[in-house]
This record gives C-alpha cells, structure tokens and sequence, in this order.
C-alpha cells in the first residue's frame, strides 16, 4: 500500500466518523426536543399570547368594538404583522430551535397562524357586540 492510498484511506475514515458524529448529535438533539417539548410548547405559546395581545390592542380591536371583521387586505396585513411580530420576539435562537422542534421554517409559520386565526375566531368583544341586543343599544 502506497503513502497515497493510506492518505486517502484515513481521509474516508476521517469522512466516515465526521458524519457518523454529525448523525448521532442529530437524534440526540431530537431526543431532547422530545423530552422537552412541553418547555417549547410553553414558550411559544408564551411569544404568541404577547404577540397577540400587542397586535390586538392596536390593530383589532377597533373591528371588534364596532362588531366588525377586517376585511382580507387588511386582515392579511394584520396577520403578516402578527407573525413579524412573534419571530421579532423569538429571536434569531429561539427560532432556529423551533424551526428544528417544527421541522420546517413553513410548519412554523402555519402554527402561528393557526393560534392567530383561532385567537381571532373567539374575540369575546367581537361577539359581545353581535350579541348586544336592540334593547341594550338604547340603554347606552
């Protein structure tokens, strides 16, 4: 066996190890991910209440005072504000880590825009003013 052969030998063993390295840190991270998902489902249920609190108070809440839903462009706007918002809060880390936890950078967003949608969907003010009655309107 020549001096390059052996080179080239340690070179793929050396290839070898790194990427066996690279495969194990993978599922150990994902282990704990796993073990500690609650601890990511608290956090970012945490971002999204804040987020949603911020964009509510000085962007929906004017619908829903006057019984009204925004229209699409601007409940689009309001909703590209939202998940703005809720990655502006996570941070650069804290996103990586759920993007990791969610699997995709796409799996993320929806999730966000589930808790959105769904936050806005059970606007209490929203249906206190719907179900206000006539007579109630005139005891003001």
């Amino acid at each position: 066996m020549t001096s390059f052969q052996f080179c080239i030998i340690c070179i793929i063993a050396l290839i070898y190890i790194i990427v066996y390295y690279y495969q194990k840190q993978k599922v150990i991270r994902f282990e704990n991910f796993i073990k500690n998902s609650d601890s990511y489902f608290r956090t970012i249920d945490q971002i999204l209440n804040n987020a949603y609190n911020t964009v509510y108070k000085e962007q929906v809440v004017a619908f829903s005072a006057e019984g009204l839903r925004p229209d699409s462009k601007t409940y689009e706007t309001i909703q590209r504000n939202f998940i703005k918002l809720v990655l502006m809060l996570m941070g650069e880390r804290v996103e990586k880590e759920l993007v990791l936890f969610f699997g995709d950078a796409q799996t993320l967003i929806q999730y966000i825009n589930t808790f959105f949608q769904s936050q806005l969907d059970n606007d209490e003010i929203l249906e206190y003013v719907k179900n206000k009655g006539p007579e109630e309107e005139g005891n003001d």
